[in-house]
């Protein structure tokens, strides 16, 4: 991190209100909307954000989503109980300006082209640790050990955000494994 100390500091300025938003964001908001379009084009490519609980931070990365629709697909690694929230939240407040899939259930496609269609995905840290164990260890059948490839890794995403990031903390866990070897 030695670039860390050196690097010029992001000047909190408020960003524009993105289009297709239906809430208007507050102004610390969209001073964060600022700080992260920043990072992202930045020598970081992203960054933390890391408010504290209530301050919206989940509508903060939806106007990041709208910010610039052409910067896709975006993933979004929720606890599943945060599952239904995320796109609950990104179609109340962002309407039809964005596509959502979720990729959870027995009945998920595996099919890469099918979830590239959309402008975020979102899945779990289990499904993902999953996904991620069976393209790398595969799993028992009859016949022997089968490798099933994981849709989320063979895909290119533009952006992947981690909502209650502790859980990959442990970094030789598979889950955070899983997590950082996304594209």
């Amino acid at each position: 991190f030695p670039n860390l100390e050196i690097a010029e500091r992001i000047k909190p300025e408020r960003a524009v209100q993105p289009d297709g938003m239906s809430i208007t964001l507050l102004p610390f908001q969209l001073e964060g909307l600022n700080w992260l379009v920043k990072q992202e084009e930045g020598i970081y490519n992203g960054g933390i954000l890391a408010d504290e609980m209530g301050m919206g931070k989940t509508i903060q990365t939806i106007a990041l989503f709208l910010h610039d629709k052409t910067k896709r697909p975006s993933l979004v690694v929720a606890p599943t109980v945060a599952l239904m929230q995320w796109k609950n939240e990104i179609q109340q407040h962002a309407g039809d300006s964005l596509s959502v899939g979720v990729f959870h259930g027995a009945n998920r496609s595996g099919d890469k082209e099918d979830l590239e269609k959309f402008d975020v995905l979102l899945t779990t840290y289990a499904v993902l640790e999953s996904v991620y164990r069976k393209q790398q260890y595969g799993f028992k059948r009859k016949n022997g050990t089968v490798k099933e490839k994981s849709p989320l890794h063979a895909m290119q995403f533009y952006r992947v955000i981690l909502d209650e990031a502790h859980n990959i903390k442990d970094r030789q866990s598979n889950t955070a494994k899983a997590a950082n070897n996304l594209m």
